[in-house]
């Protein structure tokens, strides 16, 4: 096992990181898909999530309850399976992890953008990465729109992300789970 101080390193667009690390973009379709608005046809009620819904990591309200045929036309994105959510507008750190409430119970707006990835490991690592800072000052430079500055599905492609090998984004994941249970 080689110690970070002795890995070597490989500069890219965003700076210098470990040789085994990958840099790509959200776009790159062997480890992320964007999700496209659009939500499955439902029965009874569930729990519209707007961006206000959200502060950081946290539901804090829920905007309101709606059926399929009565709801607002931004409620109108679905969480899945290993997706990670984060909020489009400039200057909104907004974060969620689609778990079994949120895939069974709630309805995201449209303010929100989806990124499925193809393992577990990857959604968890993904979900704290988009919480940096760095990442959500670079999201905001891809942002476009003169009334409301947002990040479009196409511009979300093209935003670089850096990837560690699958082992170390699931040990990165665990350490960082672990601070956010403590501090709760």
């Amino acid at each position: 096992m080689k110690f970070r101080w002795e890995t070597e390193f490989k500069e890219t667009e965003i700076g210098e990181i470990p040789r085994d690390w990958e840099e790509t973009n959200l776009g790159n379709s062997k480890y992320f898909k964007i999700l496209s608005s659009g939500i499955d046809k439902f029965q009874g009620i569930k729990e519209y999530l707007s961006t206000s819904s959200v502060e950081g990591s946290e539901i804090v309200k829920i905007e309101e309850l709606i059926t399929y045929d009565k709801r607002p036309s931004r409620a109108n994105m679905q969480p899945v399976e290993n997706s990670v959510w984060f909020a489009r507008m400039i200057n909104s750190p907004k974060f969620l992890k689609a778990n079994e409430d949120l895939i069974k119970n709630k309805i995201l707006s449209t303010g929100f953008l989806g990124i499925k990835t193809k393992n577990k490991e990857t959604c968890d690592y993904l979900f704290y990465y988009i919480q940096t800072r760095e990442f959500q000052e670079y999201k905001d430079n891809y942002v476009t729109g003169a009334v409301q500055e947002s990040l479009s599905n196409e511009n979300a492609k093209e935003l670089l992300t850096i990837l560690p090998p699958l082992s170390e984004q699931s040990r990165i994941a665990q350490v960082l789970s672990y601070f956010d249970d403590l501090i709760e």
